[in-house]
């Protein structure tokens, strides 16, 4: 089956089923979850709007409208500040159509540091603009999840670690560990064949060399499997158990 190289991956972002989000007077939000309650005091435009379309399902940030330039502080969490964090940088989410040389959005920087200290009560999932559903998600089982995926090295070889279990699930499996902060769902074949060249140490320049994928769509499944901790050096040896 030969996926059409037309096609982009995205990178999106929803809210955990079990977590609710409630309006205070005022103008505060708290999210609740199953590690307790997050405030936001005085969230800005783009923080709001984050949240609402989240609640719904998996939505791509870059769309979220951040309104007017300017503002500040308002829309963070207690005890974030300035720098970087989980869901900033150059990848998915960060803002369009703004001409170079214009600087940070700050409503925008503000929206993803908000996001990024909430990475804990959400599901990030990696689909392709093809209509035809989701390749995996990713969802948090440990407070301290912090999901924040990144291209692997080409040349470096990675396998399936030796506790990985999969498990038949729905219409897909899921990919869990026992000591892993995150449970993986994949819901399409393409993610099943990405997973399947894992059995065996591989490079990702080799897997996706032997796949009929894009290579950005095995690069970023691979991507998202390392930063849910369901990678691990070639060198550790691997079995992948089947539930």
């Amino acid at each position: 089956m030969q996926i059409g190289t037309g096609h982009r991956v995205l990178h999106l972002w929803s809210l955990s089923e079990d977590v609710v989000v409630e309006h205070r007077a005022g103008g505060a939000m708290v999210i609740r979850g199953r590690w307790g309650a997050e405030w936001i005091d005085r969230p800005v435009p783009a923080v709001r709007e984050a949240l609402r379309r989240m609640e719904l399902g998996p939505v791509l940030l870059a769309n979220v409208e951040t309104g007017k330039r300017g503002g500040g502080g308002p829309g963070q969490l207690p005890g974030s500040g300035p720098g970087s964090g989980p869901g900033q940088g150059s990848g998915p989410g960060q803002g369009r159509g703004r001409r170079r040389g214009d600087g940070p959005d700050p409503g925008r920087v503000i929206m993803m540091r908000v996001v990024g200290r909430l990475s804990h009560l959400i599901v990030r999932t990696l689909g392709v603009d093809d209509l035809k559903g989701p390749l995996l998600s990713v969802s948090p089982v440990a407070r301290t999840a912090s999901f924040a995926p990144a291209r692997l090295p080409e040349e470096t070889p990675v396998r399936l670690p030796a506790d990985a279990v999969l498990t038949p699930w729905r219409s897909g499996f899921t990919l869990e560990r026992a000591d892993a902060r995150y449970r993986v769902v994949l819901h399409r074949p393409e993610a099943v064949w990405v997973l399947g060249m894992l059995a065996w140490p591989v490079t990702p320049e080799a897997a996706s060399a032997g796949l009929p994928l894009p290579r950005e769509m095995t690069q970023e499944i691979l991507a998202y499997l390392a930063a849910a901790e369901m990678l691990a050096p070639a060198g550790e040896r691997g079995r992948l158990r089947v539930g």
